[in-house]
This record gives structure tokens, sequence and C-alpha cells, in this order.
């Protein structure tokens, strides 16, 4: 729990260098199946990824951890709303807006 709640202080702190280094550290202990992580984690951690990228101004690089982390998910796992919003801020920030609006409403 912790961890999770440094990654989302850094995310509202807007420290993406940060962020990403924390995410990374993140990731990396739920690949390992550190104690107390879970499957999901792993979609957490990219979760994450994504957000330092996104506020780092690399839309692209943000859409991939998004993606990447949406493959991971059961189809109707309820994480994958969080991560089309977030992808469709991303797609947005691209300049993309016919598609920022269509992952909006499938996170609807």
């Amino acid at each position: 729990m912790i961890d999770s709640m440094r990654l989302l202080g850094l995310y509202h702190l807007r420290d993406a260098a940060r962020l990403k280094a924390e995410a990374t550290g993140y990731l990396e202990k739920a690949r390992k199946g550190a104690p107390y992580f879970q499957a999901i984690d792993l979609t957490v951690g990219r979760c994450f990824l994504g957000l330092a990228a996104q506020l780092s101004g690399n839309a692209a690089e943000a859409l991939a951890e998004y993606t990447a982390a949406l493959n991971e998910l059961q189809p109707n796992h309820r994480w994958r709303s969080i991560l089309r919003l977030f992808m469709g801020e991303a797609l947005d920030l691209s300049g993309r807006r016919e598609d920022a609006k269509e992952a909006y409403r499938s996170a609807l």
C-alpha cells in the first residue's frame, strides 16, 4: 500500500522523473512477486509508468504503457476504465481528438 501511495503522491506532485523511477521499481517488485504484490500490480506499475511519460510530454510512450497494462487485464476488469481515460488524455495531448473521444467513450 505504501508503495502505491508513493506513486500516487509523485503523480500529484507532477514529478515525472521520480515517478518514472519509483514506478520502475514498483513494476520490478511486482514481477518478482515481492511480498504482498499481486498480479494486478503489474498493471498498476505500467499505469504509473504511462503517467510519468505523459507528465513528461511523451504521449507515445504513455500510450504504449497504457496499452501494455490493458493487455494484462481481464476483459471486464474495472481498471480498464481508468486506463482508457488516461489513454484519452494522452491522445488529446497528441492532437488526436477523435481517437481521444473514442477512448473516453470506451472508458464509460
